[in-house]
């Protein structure tokens, strides 16, 4: 099961669209700065949006290795892909703001209402929201176990038959990862 703090990690990661966005944005929206500045600081957003892909990648790898494993046997199962629309207005989000650099304290400001998002999102477990995982090829599915419990399945592969014996490994309350993934 991962950490308080790899779950916090795992959610951050995914805003590294949002930084690229934000970044972008910053790029563009600017006209009174040195173009040398500009391009300084775009490419710090871009190393930090690949540093948390990269970061989420590890995360999965190292959550799927095959340790601490239970076999289950899936009842029903649906996919989980309706929600992540919802979650578009956070990409939306740096785009609303005026062409003028931002200060120290609206920095701030933003830093903590995705923090604020973040916490929220690690407290109702809502890991299908993270599109990098998403963008590395997993698919998400609320199951039904033969124990009628129901969880929330990380898969590489997609889920094909009900009755169906997978190893997973827990990573937080209710929230699984296959471990044998094809």
């Amino acid at each position: 099961m991962l950490s308080r703090w790899a779950q916090y990690l795992f959610m951050i990661s995914s805003f590294s669209p949002v930084i690229l966005v934000f970044g972008i944005s910053e790029f563009f929206n600017t006209e009174n700065q040195q173009l040398c500045y500009k391009y300084v600081k775009l490419s710090l957003y871009i190393v930090i949006a690949i540093f948390l892909v990269i970061w989420c990648r590890y995360m999965i790898r190292k959550a799927s290795k095959p340790t601490n494993l239970i076999t289950i046997k899936v009842k029903r199962y649906s996919r989980q892909d309706a929600g992540l629309l919802s979650f578009v207005f956070v990409y939306l989000f740096p785009l609303i703001r005026s062409s003028e650099p931002l200060s120290i304290p609206q920095y701030i400001l933003h830093f903590c209402v995705y923090m604020l998002i973040i916490d929220i999102m690690v407290n109702a477990r809502t890991f299908q929201y993270n599109p990098i995982i998403r963008f590395l090829g997993y698919k998400f599915y609320t199951i039904v176990d033969d124990n009628n419990l129901e969880r929330l399945l990380i898969i590489k592969r997609n889920l094909s038959i009900s009755d169906e014996d997978v190893q997973i490994k827990q990573l937080a309350k209710d929230v699984y990862i296959v471990c044998n993934n094809d």
